[in-house]
């Protein structure tokens, strides 16, 4: 009995989602991807880790002179001719330049571990402003040509399974939307170019 009034439930919900508009699907990641802006913040965020990979690349070499230095010192150490005096000063000389080695990697390794820790949180905050938006111009398009109900094709339960197992590709209007996003985008910039 409680499967015959759940069907009939769901028979009747569906029937007015229906009366109210017709069903579509979106590819919300491939409107994603898309999306002008989203293609934006990627790049901004590409520039932002390839700047940061030439630091990186400018603190490695740093590094690598200083581990030279070291092993100069360690070779002449070997040296037999050396008296007492000249090996204890070669020895303090090692200390420090081990010293600053293990600075330099120390600092490296936390610059590395801030730096992921922002790009993460930036890409987040984006991601998150950019859906905002879609979100919003996929309700005004809906509004706009009478959609009841808007599926993401794209959308996957917790085990990884599709939650739209099969969808027309009549009623899959990713490129809509993308064209409609983006259009709004374009009369946004537009109008700053003009300022």
């Amino acid at each position: 009995m409680k499967r015959i009034c759940s069907f009939l439930l769901c028979v009747w919900l569906g029937s007015s989602l229906w009366a109210e508009g017709q069903t579509v699907v979106v590819d919300l990641n491939e409107v994603f991807k898309q999306y002008e802006p989203s293609q934006r913040a990627d790049a901004q965020l590409q520039e932002k880790l390839k700047a940061h990979q030439q630091e990186m690349q400018s603190g490695v070499e740093a590094l690598r002179a200083m581990q030279e230095q070291f092993a100069g010192i360690r070779s002449q150490a070997g040296d037999l001719s050396m008296d007492e005096n000249q090996r204890q000063e070669l020895a303090a000389e090692a200390t420090g330049v081990l010293e600053k080695i293990q600075a330099k990697e120390a600092e490296l390794n936390q610059l590395q571990q801030t730096f992921q820790k922002d790009l993460q949180q930036q890409a987040q905050r984006e991601k998150a402003r950019l859906f905002n938006e879609m979100m919003d111009g996929i309700q005004a398009m809906s509004k706009e040509r009478n959609w009841g109900l808007v599926l993401n094709l794209s959308a996957q339960d917790r085990g990884g399974v599709p939650t739209v197992l099969f969808a027309s590709t009549e009623k899959n209007v990713t490129l809509d939307v993308i064209r409609y996003l983006n259009r709004d985008d374009e009369a946004e910039t537009e109008a700053v170019e003009t300022e």
